[in-house]
């Protein structure tokens, strides 16, 4: 992830590099202040065969949807016609949902891992699939197992500035790591202090940035198969049977995001458990699969992390919906039209 902020120089010199791809395309382009814009950070045009189209460039040290907004928002101000100039946002990486809302705004994007996207009359630049360019002397894996706990906690309520000593305790960590890891954070601008404690500052972006990271993530899951066909009342019957020896379970995934905000359900229904979930399983009468099962079990979690804010629906015992979006996420297609309803309807950013 970033250290700073995207320079205007750094950002001109990455829409060359992504417009080089597709031929001839004279690029001008210079920071706004030799010009005396302030709205963007980088002026210029692209000349296309005769015709000049104005080109106005944002840079940005995290992408966001909101930062596609204001792009495109400052960008019809100055051009009320939306065929008349070209708006580009700049950031170190550009995750799916961000490239999505630049889709639906007609705001192009680049980012410094190499991805694009730039449209404008005769000239189309698309590139996607690469991964998030790595810290620089970074000492802290925001996206590690215990790192990500303190992003939870911090995502989990993004609007409450949180004292250090009480992420400390809900994570399970040190007050000396949660130090470390808000200072990274605050490095790269997602996070501020104040005097009364830490508030995430660009929720958005780090939640694009976590997942684009957590489905390059190994997590094995065990294979079962359900007592019974029924998988509300499996999983209904499973979570009580757990609470009556004191074992933690917290279900995810599709059937999880079906109690949170319906949208589709099917196949395998997956959950989170401590270790005494096999013989309980076995005792119901439910046997290990030898290929897919009915229920995928990560047991023991691959993090505790994973059951921080899980909550009661009903009967059932259901991870937090951030974690749910993620395990969404890693589940391809049909598994992110999911984690977008269920972001839309739960969660704040």
């Amino acid at each position: 992830m970033p250290a700073s902020r995207v320079k205007a120089d750094e950002a001109a010199r990455a829409i060359r590099e992504a417009l080089g791809r597709v031929g001839p395309v004279e690029v001008q382009a210079r920071p706004a202040d030799s010009d005396g814009r302030g709205a963007f950070d980088v002026t210029g045009a692209l000349l296309l065969s005769a015709t000049r189209v104005p080109l106005r460039v944002q840079a940005k040290s995290q992408a966001s949807v909101r930062a596609v907004v204001e792009t495109a928002a400052r960008l019809r101000r100055e051009f009320p016609d939306a065929d008349a100039a070209l708006g580009i946002l700049v950031a170190p990486y550009v995750g799916d949902a961000v490239a999505a809302a630049a889709a639906e705004h007609g705001i192009g994007y680049v980012d410094l891992a190499g991805n694009a996207h730039i449209e404008h009359d005769t000239v189309y630049v698309h590139v996607r699939g690469h991964a998030p360019p790595p810290a620089e002397g970074r000492h802290v894996n925001l996206f590690a197992a215990k790192a990500s706990r303190v992003i939870r906690a911090l995502l989990a309520d993004p609007d409450t500035r949180l004292i250090q000593t009480d992420i400390a305790a809900r994570c399970g960590v040190s007050d000396a790591y949660v130090s470390r890891v808000v200072a990274a954070l605050e490095e790269d601008g997602f996070v501020e202090r104040g005097g009364t404690g830490v508030r995430m500052t660009d929720p958005e972006a780090m939640l694009d940035l976590w997942a684009a990271a957590y489905q390059r993530r190994r997590i094995d899951w065990q294979q079962w198969h359900a007592p019974a066909r029924d998988a509300e009342a499996v999983a209904s019957d499973i979570t009580q049977a757990a609470r009556r020896v004191g074992a933690t379970v917290a279900f995810t995934g599709l059937f999880a995001a079906a109690h949170l905000a319906p949208y589709a359900y099917g196949g395998t229904v997956a959950l989170y458990a401590d270790e005494a979930l096999p013989a309980l399983l076995t005792k119901m009468g439910a046997p290990r699969a030898r290929s897919n099962g009915d229920l995928a079990v990560n047991c023991p979690p691959w993090d505790d992390g994973v059951l921080m804010g899980a909550r009661d629906i009903g009967s059932i015992s259901i991870v937090h919906p951030i974690q749910v979006y993620l395990d969404l996420w890693r589940l391809g297609d049909r598994g992110r039209e999911a984690a977008e309803v269920l972001r839309r309807e739960c969660l704040e950013f």
